[in-house]
């Protein structure tokens, strides 16, 4: 049976193409995340929010470009207040006047399954996976192999002892992006303790292609290292 989790958006950042790396992680901190904040459909839903900044190093030299710059991630109590953002005007209308420096924001609503956390307190490296379905599967299909059969072969070939924590997100099965190229299934999350650990899980990837083309098309499948900025956490109810 899948694991169950709690409600989440990954929002997918494009930035303005030339923009260095440093300006986009700047403006998407001190711009877009307090005029988002400010919105009146998003003050006080949010729980936790932390931002993914993709990093220039391929995951190997053979990846394929990739599209986005960063990825945030924000926690929401229930499913219902996930959906209140996605349809929230004024949220909608904030992404479009940020165009120009944020030409494609994708948000994606997940439910966040957690699979293992071996309890390390800091990590060297994290790894952001995205996949959409192979041909002939559904979404739910896709994530239900992902989620049981392909975790259970990492672990057979002791791929998942090289990795400390690992999350799938799983996009929930009745949203889908505008954008057919974007209409991803699923996003992997996996932290590393040491880079060596995390080389070693790379090169052992050759053994798990054959098991990924079950559920998802590797043609268009991304992988990106990136580095974890948490921005924001909810304070607590509880009187001080």
């Amino acid at each position: 049976m899948i694991k169950r989790g709690v409600s989440k958006i990954l929002s997918l950042i494009q930035s303005a193409p030339g923009m260095p790396a440093s300006t986009f992680a700047e403006y998407w901190r001190e711009r877009y995340w307090p005029a988002l904040q400010s919105v009146p459909g998003v003050q006080g839903q949010l729980l936790r929010v932390v931002h993914n900044l993709v990093q220039p190093a391929p995951v190997s030299t053979d990846a394929p470009p990739v599209d986005w710059s960063g990825i945030a991630e924000m926690w929401f109590a229930d499913r219902t207040a996930a959906e209140a953002f996605l349809t929230d005007r004024l949220r909608q209308q904030l992404d479009r006047a940020h165009a120009k420096r944020l030409p494609r924001i994708l948000h994606l609503p997940v439910r966040e399954v957690p699979m293992w956390d071996r309890g390390g307190k800091t990590h060297a490296l994290k790894a952001f996976g995205l996949f959409v379905p192979r041909a002939g599967l559904t979404r739910e299909q896709a994530q239900r192999y992902w989620n049981i059969e392909h975790v259970a072969l990492g672990t057979r070939i002791g791929l998942a002892q090289k990795i400390a924590k690992y999350v799938q997100n799983h996009i929930w099965a009745d949203y889908h992006s505008t954008q057919e190229r974007f209409d991803y299934a699923g996003a992997s999350e996996a932290w590393f303790d040491k880079r060596a650990d995390a080389q070693g899980a790379f090169a052992q990837q050759g053994e798990l292609e054959a098991d990924e083309e079950q559920f998802m098309d590797r043609s268009r499948a991304t992988m990106m290292i990136v580095e974890e900025v948490p921005v924001y956490e909810k304070p607590s109810d509880r009187a001080s």
